[in-house]
């Protein structure tokens, strides 16, 4: 019989994909917590089990986390483009994480099982209603404006944000927005913008993000922290996140600002959809 073990194991239970111009089959990155609450280093494998049809490369060996400790990975596995009914699609995944005592995987230990469903979503679907698409193209910053609000002041250095229009890395061309560590006290620590969502059902936001180091996201009072946000430095991020719905919500993102570099991050094609 397996044991099963004093491990917490977080994944969040619902996440959020945007399939729309992506390739087939297409990655999706997860980020999980790993505490270990037993009295040795254990290495970590995750799998999918008996997932649907369209799934592979889902088994992967996240490494090392030690005793007492907690650790964020990031898992990810391929899905082959599914097919949507009104530009969404949920399914439920079985993860199994395995523990083992050797970092060659053959010593087995223990494991945890979690559930987790997958919204799969197509922004380009006509079933759904574009309500922001800040592409920044215009030349404006189409309502994002600096805030003294900081969602996370554990991740570092907090007051010095500025903010432009840039042409080095952008989704849609010619501009993004730029975010800078201006090197001076400003109590400037994030990029804002609010958004008014009527009488829908659900809404969601799509963020494209380039980072150079790590970020933070709040929603209204939700935070999604530096941790939880899938490790993709130096290229662009998609994160899709839900909007609260009659409402009217700010959206925050801190980038962490580095002591050493001023460039920080990219932000480009923030879109709002409702049904």
């Amino acid at each position: 019989m397996a044991r099963v073990m004093k491990v917490d194991v977080y994944v969040d239970p619902h996440v959020y994909f945007d399939v729309a111009d992506l390739p087939d089959p297409f990655t999706v990155w997860i980020p999980v917590s790993i505490t270990n609450n037993e009295d040795v280093t254990l290495y970590f494998r995750i799998t999918l089990v008996n997932p649907p049809t369209g799934y592979s490369d889902y088994t992967k060996d996240l490494g090392s986390v030690g005793a007492g400790a907690s650790k964020f990975f990031t898992y990810s596995f391929k899905r082959a483009q599914p097919s949507l009914v009104d530009g969404e699609l949920d399914e439920d995944l079985l993860l199994r994480i395995e523990a083992y005592t050797d970092p060659d995987y053959t010593e087995f230990y223990g494991l945890a099982e979690t559930s987790i469903t997958v919204h799969y979503i197509d922004h380009n679907d006509p079933a759904w209603t574009v309500l922001y698409h800040d592409t920044f193209d215009d030349g404006t910053m189409q309502g994002w404006g600096r805030s003294k609000v900081d969602p996370e002041p554990a991740l570092g250095r907090t007051n010095h944000l500025d903010v432009w229009l840039t042409s080095s890395h952008y989704i849609s061309a010619p501009y993004s927005i730029l975010f800078f560590d201006k090197g001076v006290s400003t109590n400037w620590t994030s990029l804002c913008k609010s958004f008014t969502v009527g009488a829908y059902n659900k809404a969601y936001i799509i963020i494209h993000y380039y980072a150079i180091y790590t970020f933070a996201i709040m929603i209204g009072n939700d935070l999604l922290v530096s941790g939880a946000v899938p490790k993709a430095y130096n290229k662009w991020i998609r994160l899709v996140l839900p909007l609260p719905v009659n409402t009217t919500t700010t959206v925050y993102i801190k980038p962490y600002q580095n002591a050493r570099d001023r460039v920080v991050g990219y932000l480009d094609d923030v879109i709002v959809i409702a049904k």
